[in-house]
This record gives structure tokens, C-alpha cells and sequence, in this order.
């Protein structure tokens, strides 16, 4: 039976700004609250990640570049076998943080692509993201955002239970990024 994990991520990002285009001066800071969601040949199952804080550099070509740092230790989905394992995986110990260089340029049309560089199990590999739902209100930017992981081409081996349960080898991967010219919004 060919299992998948599917894993949602939705970069949402709220700024400061009374347009799209910031001034490349602006000091903008940002937090990322990831959560994921996926099946496996048991039982489907979701979980939660966040950020350390990081700075948003607004270019003044409407382009909004950050380097996100997820510690593996934020991982949970409140299964303590499960995240045990889950960590072990992606041997935290050794690599101890997702790491991604966004940039992310405000959308000409619906299904606008975006890109990263995204550190994983000491792996980089480049990234493309599908940008959705981009939103301006009151100073505040917010956009969806998608996109599909092979954990193979980031060397991540997940061991089967009993060999029989197994997570898939695609998933998609995701966030809740907040950024304001003040204090991280959380």
C-alpha cells in the first residue's frame, strides 16, 4: 500500500505598511507559528511548531526577504511517542532547527510563485511556493502559501512501526508568519 503524509504550510504575514512597497529602512519584526497535518497507514495526525523571532528586510521593489529558524525541539503534535520519534527522524540533536531564506514578492495574480532556500537535516535545497489570498488591511500584509516536500531529497529516513505503519515520502510543508514594525506580534 503506498502511504503519503501530507503536511500544510500557509505562510500568513501580517506588516506594517500603509502600501505593499515598505521602505528598504523599515525595521520590521516577524514570529512563524508552523503547524502540519498528515496521514500515515494507521491514522491521520497534525501538529505544531514555532519560530525563533526574526527581521523582515522590506526591499523597494515590493520584495520582503527573512530567515526563518524553526527549533525541531518547538515540534509537537502531543503524542510524546510520536514527536519522540519524529525528532529522532530528523536527528535533532545534530540538525536542531528548520531553517528557510524567504523571499516572498507581492503577487501579480492569484497563483503567484515565490521562493526560498530551505535547511533541513543538514540538507539545502530550493524551494518554490504557490502565494495565495494576499491581503493588505489597515498596515497589515497577509498571504497563504504551499508547497510540496520530498523528505528524501533532505535525506530523512522515517522508520516504519512493526514494520507495516509508514509515513509517506511527500508532504507539503508550512507557516503563520506575523511581522510588525514594533514587537513581535504572537
Amino acid at each position: 500500500m503506498k502511504t503519503f503524509a501530507r503536511y500544510t504550510f500557509v505562510w500568513v504575514v501580517s506588516g506594517w505598511a500603509g502600501i505593499a512597497v515598505l521602505s528598504a529602512h523599515a525595521d520590521l519584526q516577524g514570529s512563524c507559528l508552523v503547524s502540519f497535518s498528515g496521514t500515515s497507514t494507521l491514522h491521520d495526525f497534525e501538529g505544531h511548531a514555532v519560530s525563533e523571532p526574526f527581521s523582515v528586510t522590506p526591499r523597494d521593489d515590493g520584495v520582503y526577504e527573512m530567515d526563518i529558524s524553526v527549533p525541531l525541539i518547538t515540534m509537537t503534535t502531543d503524542h510524546d511517542k510520536r514527536d519522540a520519534k519524529m525528532l529522532r527522524s530528523l536527528e535533532a540533536d545534530a540538525f536542531p532547527a528548520i531553517k528557510g531564506t524567504v523571499t516572498v514578492a507581492v503577487p501579480q495574480d492569484e497563483n503567484a510563485v515565490s521562493r526560498m532556500v530551505l535547511e533541513l537535516h543538514g540538507h539545502k535545497e530550493p524551494v518554490e511556493f504557490t502565494v495565495k489570498n494576499w491581503q493588505e488591511t489597515g498596515g497589515r500584509i497577509s498571504f497563504d502559501g504551499e508547497f510540496a516536500l520530498a523528505m528524501s531529497a533532505f535525506d530523512i529516513h522515517v522508520p516504519s512501526v512493526l514494520g507495516v505503519i509508514r509515513v509517506g515520502d511527500e508532504v507539503m510543508v508550512s507557516a503563520h508568519v506575523e511581522m510588525d514594525a514594533g514587537e513581535v506580534v504572537r
